[in-house]
């Protein structure tokens, strides 16, 4: 039981995260007040994101073993994305609803900031993700090359 839930709290600051976006960028508007601190909100999602990136970046080879990642598990990292809806919830009321309705518009400076967190770090560590996954690929042809001219070599000298 204690090791099902060792990780369990990334997932659970992640999803809390989701909380304080969705209330400053959906119902903020609605509500006319500041419910949740900007710094601090993107802050730890960089922070949240960076470290967990960098983690899955470094356990390239072993991403099947973290938690967060074996079958049965996805919406503990379904948090990611629903930062990005919460976000696109902030660009449509600024944009479609506010010039329409007497709405508060979200502050565009943290908008952005958040935006930059989530495609920067996001993207980066899928970038890094993908060129590994063609590194290795390269590694694998070459080795099956080299098996092969092995293979024929020693076909060769037998007969």
């Amino acid at each position: 039981m204690k090791k099902k839930f060792k990780r369990l709290w990334i997932s659970a600051i992640g999803w809390t995260l989701v909380i304080g976006f969705v209330n400053n960028l959906i119902i903020r508007p609605f509500a006319n007040i500041e419910l949740v601190e900007w710094n601090g909100l993107i802050t730890a999602l960089a922070v949240l994101i960076g470290i967990s990136g960098a983690r899955d970046y470094f356990l390239k080879n072993a991403l099947d073993k973290i938690p967060e990642n074996r079958s049965g598990k996805g919406w503990q990292r379904l948090w990611i994305p629903m930062v990005g809806w919460a976000l696109w919830g902030g660009f449509f009321i600024n944009c479609a609803l506010a010039p329409y309705i007497d709405l508060q518009v979200s502050d565009w400076t943290q908008l952005i900031s958040a935006l930059t967190v989530m495609l920067g770090i996001s993207g980066a560590r899928d970038i890094g993700l993908r060129r590994i996954g063609k590194n290795e690929a390269a590694a694998d042809l070459a080795k099956a090359i080299d098996e092969d001219a092995k293979d024929k070599k020693a076909e060769k000298e037998e007969s």
